[in-house]
């Protein structure tokens, strides 16, 4: 099978790719020979060994700046647009998955129509840059996402060229479900992670409560503003803040409460998730399956959230919701000195083995199946 990826996806350090990472892991313990092909850009190397999730490995520049801007395609899009990766796409007549549809430029290409074409969304996209513009403070910020968010909602209509597509949740398998009938369209949830869960009862925790997540998002960083602004100075233990670029943070930072911990490595981050007395993990965008949240259920003990980020997902049994300031505080007070019990830990257990990384992919497997038999 080939994959292609919107960007170099080792190290795994922030959701997207790392969702990525652990597929095309998966699906290699699956026996699936992976072909990836893959952008480059920023802090992303074209010279990372990839040699542990991919049998072949195809660089790609990512075509950044105004020029890519300039486009009836989605910028996102029309930044990978690339005739190299289209001829190497030709080489092998195998299923091709892209990931993302940042990645589907050739999607609809005449030359990939006798292709069996996967697609995973990763969310529906027009929502989520409307989003990103109703929480940006720029001016041309907003105003480019709400460009792109309409220029996404126009290009969505290419997926329907694919054979299937595989979504994060079951709310966007409904919608696609709607929107496009003729479509096979099943939800294969994040992967994430997929060393044994190691939490057991009675654990020793620290006082302490955390968020987590990649801030060069502004949804996170909105996120957590909110929580240093309207929830962290009544709470009864101080409030981590841990992720990618989490400095962003350290102007808005007005509590004395609250410890920015910027760019941790994994290991550092699943230590602090893990001995955390609360994961508190908020979203003021109920668009696709956050895999932070994933990270702290596997990780971590109590974990206090809004409904927004448990939508259309089976996560909300082995978590304390709470949607504002009040009802927050009051959630992760009341489990300062909670003991997580046998109990907690079973239903824990029982509710993540839905998103078994193994699990996650069997929609994949049994549509190469079916095109294989086909």
């Amino acid at each position: 099978m080939q994959v292609v990826a919107f960007q170099v996806p080792a190290p795994p350090s922030y959701g997207g790719v790392m969702d990525v990472y652990y597929r095309l892991k998966a699906l290699r313990r699956a026996g699936v020979d992976v072909t990836l092909h893959t952008f480059y850009y920023a802090d992303r190397s074209p010279h990372t060994d990839l040699s542990d999730i991919a049998s072949k490995v195809y660089y790609y520049k990512r075509n950044t700046g105004l020029a890519s801007q300039i486009s009836k395609r989605p910028y996102i899009v029309q930044s990978r647009e690339n005739e190299e990766l289209l001829n190497n796409l030709l080489k092998e007549n195998s299923p091709i998955l892209f990931e993302g549809l940042h990645t589907c430029y050739y999607l609809s290409h005449p030359s990939l129509s006798g292709y069996v074409k996967f697609v995973r969304m990763h969310n529906i996209e027009s929502d989520y840059y409307r989003e990103l513009a109703n929480v940006s403070i720029n001016l041309r910020d907003r105003l480019f996402f709400r460009l792109e968010s309409f220029r996404l909602k126009m290009f969505e209509a290419q997926i329907s060229e694919a054979s299937a597509i595989f979504t994060t949740s079951d709310s966007d398998t409904i919608y696609l479900k709607q929107k496009y009938p003729d479509v096979k369209i099943f939800t294969s949830p994040c992967c994430h992670p997929d060393d044994k869960r190691d939490y057991s009862p009675s654990k020793k925790t620290e006082p302490y409560c955390i968020y987590h997540g990649n801030f060069t998002v502004a949804e996170n960083v909105n996120a957590a503003t909110f929580l240093m602004e309207r929830v962290a100075d009544k709470l009864d233990m101080p409030l981590y803040i841990a992720g990618k670029t989490a400095c962003v943070l350290d102007k808005k930072n007005k509590s004395a409460t609250v410890r920015i911990v910027s760019n941790p490595k994994q290991d550092e981050l699943r230590s602090l998730v893990s001995n955390a007395q609360v994961n508190l993990l908020i979203t003021f965008q109920p668009t696709g399956l956050k895999l932070k949240l994933l990270n702290a259920l596997n990780w971590g003990g109590f974990c206090v959230v809004n409904d927004k980020i448990l939508t259309g997902t089976q996560l909300a049994p082995t978590c304390t919701v709470a949607n504002t300031p009040d009802s927050i505080i009051q959630a992760v007070n009341s489990l300062k000195w909670k003991t997580w019990s046998a109990d907690d830990e079973l239903l824990r257990q029982n509710t993540i083995k839905l998103y078994d990384n193994d699990r996650s992919i069997e929609p994949i497997l049994n549509m190469l199946e079916f095109y294989e038999k086909n």
